[in-house]
């Protein structure tokens, strides 16, 4: 099997690359400039989305090594009942499952970029994902965490009340 690089794409790709790397532009401000442009993704859509914009800048191909045998194929494990809205008896008796990194194979291809710039993308990428957990762990409200049942220890959440209110009412969180 031989790969070609589509010069279109291949530009794509590039753009997306400056765009993380060099402006430090978000997922979706990416996103949102490529669908201005009318920029097509790899299906044909105009839409990009965020995760779209992700995978381009995981993918170790783009700098010239593709893997080969990331899945095989292997029996699936059976279950006491089935999930929520899946059928009783599965419709394929074998799945794809993901193949450990030192199973699969190594084939170099022709790079778009070179790998500086995949592992600048790479690093700041595990940066953000560590911002965004940084942010996240943080209380919305002063009191998250701290207050308890007294009676069955189970902590206190806030939540936005969600009732009648008129346009200019207020928010106000309420203990539940």
């Amino acid at each position: 099997a031989q790969r070609y690089i589509d010069p279109i794409k291949s530009d794509h790709v590039r753009l997306i690359f400056e765009l993380y790397c060099n402006q430090q532009l978000s997922f979706g401000r990416i996103a949102r400039y490529l669908r201005d442009r009318g920029i097509c993704s790899s299906q044909g859509n105009t839409n990009w989305h965020k995760n779209s914009i992700r995978e381009v800048l995981a993918n170790p191909a783009y700098y010239g090594e593709a893997m080969f045998g990331k899945t095989r194929i292997s029996e699936r494990k059976s279950t006491k009942r089935p999930y929520r809205g899946s059928p009783e008896f599965p419709h394929n008796a074998k799945i794809q499952v993901p193949t450990l990194p030192s199973e699969q194979i190594k084939i170099l291809v022709p790079a778009i970029i070179d790998r500086s710039m995949f592992e600048t993308a790479r690093i700041q990428m595990d940066e953000n994902r560590k911002r965004y957990r940084q942010d996240k762990a943080k209380g919305k409200y002063l009191l998250s965490g701290l207050t308890m049942c007294g009676q069955c220890g189970a902590a206190y959440c806030s939540r936005i009340a969600r009732g009648t209110q008129t346009a200019s009412a207020t928010r106000a969180p309420t203990l539940r």
